[in-house]
């Protein structure tokens, strides 16, 4: 003999289980197209969402519940080109590290950035001019491949020297930063 196990179910879009309608554990399903889910509730009597993820613009819908469930996800398609992962806390929906390699200056302030190979395919800008660092006297890249570089004074520091190249109007300065003597490179007209 055999015999069906139905979940409390609904196929209305958006619609959440009341945490109070379920028992500790038990399941409930949403099987619209548009807003599939599945639910249960905690020993402490919150709702959860298991999955799955929600796509779009908007955040989920919430209807017969007033709040989300801790822990929902949300990919944010506000932007299509970096969508954004955002996970449900207390405080609202908070941004998580996403998939797509998404950077932002939180994530780096925070180092919760690491990656093996990071690919743009747009231009990288500091949020301020003249504020932040690439790499640092400990942490080096061993080399930078350019067309071209456009920079302020140049420095050049090594082991074995620290000499500062620096422009001036009609020659080039050079400045040996640990006797802080200086030479001039005179310019002459070809």
């Amino acid at each position: 003999m055999s015999f069906l196990v139905q979940h409390i179910r609904s196929g209305e879009f958006a619609r959440r289980p009341q945490p109070l309608d379920l028992a500790p554990g038990q399941l409930a399903v949403n099987y619209n197209t548009d807003s599939t889910g599945l639910f249960f509730r905690t020993d402490n009597g919150e709702l959860v969402k298991v999955g799955p993820v929600h796509v779009g613009t908007d955040a989920p819908s919430q209807i017969n519940y007033t709040e989300r469930s801790i822990g929902e996800m949300w990919l944010d398609t506000t932007d299509p080109i970096s969508p954004s992962m955002r996970v449900y806390t207390q405080g609202g929906w908070s941004l998580v590290n996403v998939l797509d390699g998404s950077i932002t200056e939180n994530k780096l302030a925070n180092g919760a950035v690491t990656a093996q190979k990071i690919t743009l395919n747009n231009s990288l800008f500091p949020t301020a001019d003249i504020q932040f660092d690439l790499g640092s006297t400990a942490s080096r890249f061993k080399h930078i491949y350019t067309d071209n570089i456009t920079t302020g004074d140049l420095n050049l520091r090594s082991n074995d020297g620290d000499w500062t190249v620096i422009e001036q109007a009609n020659f080039i300065k050079l400045r040996n930063n640990r006797t802080l003597q200086e030479f001039k490179i005179t310019m002459e007209a070809l």
